[in-house]
């Protein structure tokens, strides 16, 4: 078996090709793999109380802290953990989510719409109609990533 890495700036989503001279036992399990691989490089697995939890990426519209314990929340479930904010940020996609303020990170993808109100305090409204406050921290950075479409 042969295994190259191909450098292409100008994608954002990996892309693998399998070639063979015929679709045999041996790729049918590198493609059962490749696809298990893709389930779970694309969810979030937190523990709470011996029980463990798997939030797909896709699912999850915001994650926040209050006090000693982060939620994550989804549109069926909100699940409180013991699990800091920057270590749940490390094992979410970058090009997928990204902070709102130091308590808060948002689905990018989840953003409905972003406004400033006369004060100047500047608020998310996500795809469940939730209000997301937004630190003028990170404002040049959502507003940079969303009209970019990332």
């Amino acid at each position: 078996m042969n295994i190259f890495f191909k450098k292409n700036t100008q994608i954002n989503e990996m892309t693998i090709t399998v070639e063979k001279n015929n679709r045999d036992r041996e790729v049918e399990q590198l493609l059962i793999y490749l696809n298990d691989y893709e389930q779970y490089v694309n969810v979030l697995t937190v523990e709470k109380e011996s029980q463990i939890y798997q939030f797909p990426f896709t699912e999850i519209l915001w994650i926040e802290v209050i006090g000693d314990y982060t939620s994550i929340y989804t549109n069926t479930i909100q699940l409180c953990v013991r699990k800091t904010l920057k270590s749940i940020e490390s094992e979410l996609p970058i090009n997928k989510f990204m902070r709102t303020s130091r308590n808060t990170i948002v689905n990018i993808k989840k953003i409905k719409k972003v406004e400033t109100s006369f004060s100047g305090t500047m608020s998310a409204t996500l795809s469940n109609n939730q209000k997301i406050h937004i630190s003028r921290k990170y404002w040049k950075n959502i507003k940079k990533r969303i009209l970019d479409n990332d």
